[in-house]
């Protein structure tokens, strides 16, 4: 699944796609890929139709086109979701292809040419909806941060860590108050949004923590260094493109990210560390992978 490297990438590529456009016409071939639309396929088509596109955002990993009346057309990537532009998608892809966005001729904003973006998603697990924005004052902003702005529909995850007003304090004191395991804490999002089961497990093995420790078994000081350390492997990731481990993330241009070849632990189950030579282990916990080093990782007591 595309976590916040990957996602802030798509937003990058969609904006230079998208900004300034005005949609001529949507069109849906996947009924199921508007679930969340009040008034279904219909309100969708009504809504979208002469849609001028101002803004191109992202809170956590929903990404959202934005017009000047303050209304959204919320996008969520799923497990498999890519946006592409018209011109620009293979044949194999086009099979997948669930929503169709078609911008207006003439409104062209750059040299080359896009007359719109594609929707394509193989497993069907993304969305899109329209939804209106509001002001949330989230607990874990800084002190005197201006309210978020963000589609209703996002308004259920905390605050990512790209934000530049996330106050990682505030946000290491909600998380040690659970008694879940830590990287369960992280994958909820809703205190801090954006990690997913590699940059957990990342942020986790650079800060020398396991996942199954309970979060209100660390100290303050721990849980900064696990957040300071997601956002700094999220943020390299994100140079690289993000990280592809097959052909179902890919940017707006179809390219594959390939920071998977700096990873400490996810998917190198057997591999050696590269810390201290011994071998990565793999378990599952609630139904999700967890690697780690057992020497510098050390587990909870009958893990």
């Amino acid at each position: 699944m595309p976590e916040l490297p990957e996602v802030e990438t798509v937003r990058r590529g969609l904006e230079t796609l998208a900004l300034g456009q005005q949609i001529q016409e949507a069109a849906v071939y996947a009924p199921r890929m508007l679930r969340h639309q009040n008034g279904g396929v219909p309100a969708f088509l009504e809504a979208t139709r002469a849609f001028e596109i101002t803004q191109v955002a992202r809170h956590g990993k929903f990404l959202w086109l934005q017009s000047r009346k303050d209304q959204t057309i919320v996008i969520h990537l799923g497990m498999s979701g890519q946006l592409r532009p018209l011109e620009e998608v293979d044949s194999a892809a086009l099979k997948h292809e669930r929503v169709r966005l078609t911008f207006t001729e003439g409104t062209q904003t750059t040299e080359a040419p896009n007359h719109g973006v594609r929707f394509i998603d193989q497993r069907m697990f993304g969305a899109t909806h329209t939804s209106p924005i509001i002001e949330l004052f989230a607990p874990t902003l800084k002190d005197g941060a201006p309210p978020l702005r963000i589609p209703a529909a996002a308004a259920h995850i905390g605050v990512d860590l790209f934000h530049p007003e996330l106050d990682l304090r505030k946000a290491a004191q909600l998380i040690r108050r659970s008694k879940s395991t830590i990287k369960s804490v992280l994958l909820n999002q809703q205190i801090v949004s954006g990690f997913g089961n590699i940059y957990a497990d990342e942020a986790l093995a650079r800060t020398r923590i396991h996942g199954l420790r309970r979060a209100s078994s660390l100290k303050l000081a721990q849980v900064v260094e696990i957040l300071e350390q997601g956002r700094e492997i999220m943020n390299l990731s994100l140079a690289h493109g993000g990280t592809s481990f097959d052909a179902l993330y890919v940017d707006v241009n179809g390219k594959f990210g390939d920071f998977g070849e700096h990873l400490l632990v996810y998917g190198r189950k057997g591999a050696e560390c590269r810390k201290c030579g011994r071998k990565i282990e793999s378990l599952m916990s609630a139904g999700r992978s967890h690697h780690f080093c057992r020497h510098c990782q050390k587990p909870p007591r009958g893990v």
